[in-house]
């Protein structure tokens, strides 16, 4: 953590900046330690992409609820940090083919305060499992959810989207500063990142499903 002579120094929070100003919260954050923070972000991160695997997966039909859940809290920051290590890697070394100057450690950062906005999808999630209960983990039919679980699991699908859209942008914006090169090449890395991390083995997936 920063002490106080240091956040005088900087005069930015970056838990208040990342939100609204990506670039001056990295070049805060490298200004300091790129590590800094990093716990809580991949905290977040983790418990985001491990709720959505469960969910997905109808984790709900082979396991009780309370069992999804700590297995999310005790899983979260492991992998939210492996993850967060494996995404900076790769568009620090995606960058470089436009261009970039990013290294791997400014990559990260870049990565991990951008993830901030998943808090706001995090708290949509939790209410939605909260009026749901298991049943957020298991098939999501119309037909036999219910108004009441229809309606919980909308609200929470638009707030767990505007999370995502949110932590998109800031990290293309964030990946721009650290690479050094115009948004449309962040862009580019990090749908390039997305197409290599879930839609390769989505297709993969599918053709090798046994038929």
């Amino acid at each position: 953590m920063r002490n106080k002579s240091e956040r005088e120094k900087s005069g930015l929070s970056p838990w208040i900046t990342a939100w609204v100003q990506p670039r001056a919260t990295i070049r805060a954050v490298l200004k300091l330690k790129h590590q800094y923070g990093m716990v809580w972000l991949g905290l977040i991160f983790g418990i985001h992409v491990l709720f959505g695997r469960a969910e997905m997966g109808e984790y709900g039909k082979d396991f009780p609820l309370l069992i999804i859940l700590a297995g999310v809290l005790v899983l979260a920051i492991p992998f939210g940090l492996v993850a967060i290590l494996i995404q900076g890697s790769l568009l620090s070394f995606i960058g470089r083919w436009f261009g970039g100057k990013a290294t791997q450690d400014e990559a990260r950062a870049a990565v991990a305060w951008s993830c901030l906005p998943l808090l706001i999808s995090n708290i949509f999630i939790l209410m939605t499992i909260a009026v749901m209960g298991q049943a957020y983990f298991m098939a999501h039919d119309p037909a036999t959810m219910g108004p009441v679980n229809s309606l919980a699991f909308g609200i929470g699908y638009m707030g767990t989207l505007i999370g995502f859209i949110w932590a998109f942008v800031l990290e293309i914006v964030a990946l721009a500063e650290v690479h050094r090169f115009n948004l449309w090449k962040s862009t580019a890395s990090v749908l390039i990142l997305y197409f290599f991390l879930f839609l390769v083995p989505s297709l993969l997936a599918h053709f090798l499903a046994p038929r």
